[in-house]
């Protein structure tokens, strides 16, 4: 059963990467943009975001980040891209791998991959995202503290949200 399992979700794998292909061609064909990272996520905005927010009933920031992780995995992150199609990682180990390496130099994007997509296969989401920081920093010392500013800039606190079991969230 535990195989069954397994290949289930190298089928989902498949299935996630197949998605993020067509999306970014369809934003290839409607209307080309330059992805950029927002707030640790890859995004896309532009009408064929709006289209795929739409017919498949998602949000358009979920659809902005099925388009910028198509192209990212169509470009500088392919090799990430391909370890999705074929199953080796997930759709959210992919989505790590393009939220902190989307907005790096191609270099510096290329010597993280390097490092960290062999041992991703082997690593829960956690461990991946902190393997991914470290290896950002020993691979690029001198922008680390250029990143540590922005990300200080995009922090926030949002509005308290009341949830339906008399609880709240921040």
């Amino acid at each position: 059963m535990l195989e069954l399992l397994a290949s289930w979700d190298r089928a989902e794998a498949k299935a996630a990467a197949g998605k993020r292909a067509i999306a970014a061609a369809l934003e290839e064909r409607l209307a080309p943009r330059i992805v950029a990272g927002r707030r640790g996520r890859v995004e896309v905005k532009g009408l064929a975001a709006c289209e795929i927010a739409m017919r498949l009933g998602i949000s358009q920031q979920r659809a902005g980040v099925l388009v910028g992780e198509g192209l990212l995995f169509n470009g500088v992150l392919a090799d990430v891209g391909l370890a999705l199609s074929d199953g080796l990682i997930d759709a959210g180990k992919a989505g790590s791998f393009a939220s902190v390496l989307g907005d790096q130099e191609t270099a510096v994007a290329f010597a993280v991959m390097d490092t960290v997509l062999p041992v991703a296969p082997g690593k829960t989401h956690a461990q991946l995202e902190k393997a991914l920081q470290a290896e950002l920093v020993r691979v690029d010392p001198l922008a680390a503290a250029k990143r540590f500013e922005r990300a200080m800039r995009l922090r926030r606190l949002e509005q308290v949200q009341l949830r339906p079991d008399g609880m709240a969230s921040i």
